[in-house]
């Protein structure tokens, strides 16, 4: 299960995404916030959210902006009206965009994307220390084991 938090100015945008959002078994809202600044403040210093559904164009700070102080915390799927913001949005290594009016079809499709990223994220992230493997030194009849723990640097000739 994935835990989700909504941002937007506009208290309908935030209710469509809580519909949506409660419609899918896999999410977990922990939050929302028409306030960009308390939302970032509660991301990153209070709840764990896994995906951020973040606005664009809001008064006080962009939610660009904001993705660039939560993204390391979380994978941001923008929500606006604008399309006009997308470029921007993918250079801030938005996870997606959903363009407003946003259809429960599209969110579906944008929430399974990010779920796969996250799964992706999380088996790359998974450190086996104590996973070992063997390697031929080039002498006939010998085998070393190794652990990828004791590896410092590898070079290659």
């Amino acid at each position: 299960m994935n835990t989700c938090y909504v941002i937007d100015d506009e208290e309908h945008a935030i209710d469509t995404l809580v519909n949506y959002i409660n419609k899918l078994p896999a999410l977990n809202l922990v939050g929302t916030s028409l306030n960009p600044l308390k939302a970032i403040d509660e991301i990153t210093n209070s709840i764990q959210v896994d995906i951020v559904f973040l606005d664009v164009d809001m008064p006080e700070i962009s939610g660009l902006d904001v993705a660039d102080i939560i993204s390391p915390h979380t994978a941001v799927i923008f929500t606006t009206a604008y399309p006009n913001y997308a470029v921007q949005a993918f250079e801030k290594n938005g996870s997606d965009f959903l363009l407003k009016p946003i259809s429960f079809e599209r969110f579906t499709k944008s929430v399974t994307k990010v779920q796969s990223l996250i799964r992706s994220k999380k088996v790359a992230e998974t450190h086996h220390e104590d996973e070992q493997f063997f390697i031929n030194p080039g002498i006939k009849g010998r085998i070393i084991q190794l652990s990828y723990s004791e590896i410092i640097y590898i070079e290659g000739l």
